[in-house]
């Protein structure tokens, strides 16, 4: 004797029926009410019509694929490599021109109100500068003939004259161009910005032949340089 074929089923109770008990028996997409016998398609979710959807739309892509490869493989790889190429392209101009590395390139878009004021600042005031400091204090040759430290003394600022006008006569040559210390500058007014003291006084060794004209500039109330900026003569003097 033979066994009958016996098809797996669902058996599917609804727990909320007041006066009756509804059973149904679920086979593939059909579903068959055990009470009247009669059958009907289920009902699919708006998630199942959705995934079902995007399962069949990638099966088909990738079926194209397929087909596309294994039908025409010279072609296939022909495409490949010409793919490939068009998304290289922008290592050549990489090569050329080097990796960028500037912030405001990278981060900051081109026509941006940050990307306008660095144009304005490097066209009045230049791209950067560097700031070169001196020092100077008494020698002992200065304390022995004064009898004293003070740096607001004529001899002092003669030899800070001194070195102001070696730097003010240094020279380099740029692409065959002579340049002095006034041409590189970093100019506000129209003349180069410095701090030093010796412009409260015009850069005139006369204004500063004694020490009480030295200290009747020094000690005033508020000091201008001469591109009309406050001068700190604390920060100067090391006060």
């Amino acid at each position: 004797w033979e066994q009958p074929l016996i098809e797996p089923c669902m058996l599917t109770v609804n727990p909320f029926a007041a006066n009756k008990t509804a059973r149904s028996v679920t086979q593939g997409n059909m579903a068959e009410d055990l009470k009247t016998g009669e059958t009907e398609p289920m009902r699919s979710g708006m998630f199942d019509n959705v995934g079902n959807l995007l399962n069949q739309t990638l099966s088909n892509g990738f079926y194209k694929v397929g087909m596309f490869v294994g039908t025409r493989p010279l072609a296939s790889l022909c495409t490949a490599l010409l793919i490939t190429i068009s998304c290289g392209m922008g290592l050549i101009e990489l090569v050329r021109v080097g990796e960028e590395t500037r912030d405001d390139k990278l981060w900051v878009p081109d026509n941006s109100q940050a990307q306008d004021d660095k144009k304005f600042v490097e066209k009045y005031y230049g791209n950067e500068f560097r700031v070169a400091v001196f020092t100077s204090n008494t020698n002992k040759d200065t304390e022995e003939a004064t009898g004293s430290k003070n740096i607001l003394q004529p001899t002092v600022f003669d030899e800070l004259y001194t070195t102001w006008k070696v730097m003010q006569n240094v020279s380099v040559e740029y692409n065959g161009t002579t340049l002095f210390l006034n041409d590189v500058c970093y100019k506000r007014n129209g003349m180069c910005s410095d701090l030093s003291i010796l412009q409260l006084f015009n850069y005139n060794p006369a204004n500063w032949s004694s020490t009480e004209k030295i200290l009747a500039v020094v000690n005033q109330d508020t000091l201008y340089t001469k591109s009309n900026d406050k001068f700190d003569i604390d920060f100067i003097l090391g006060g």
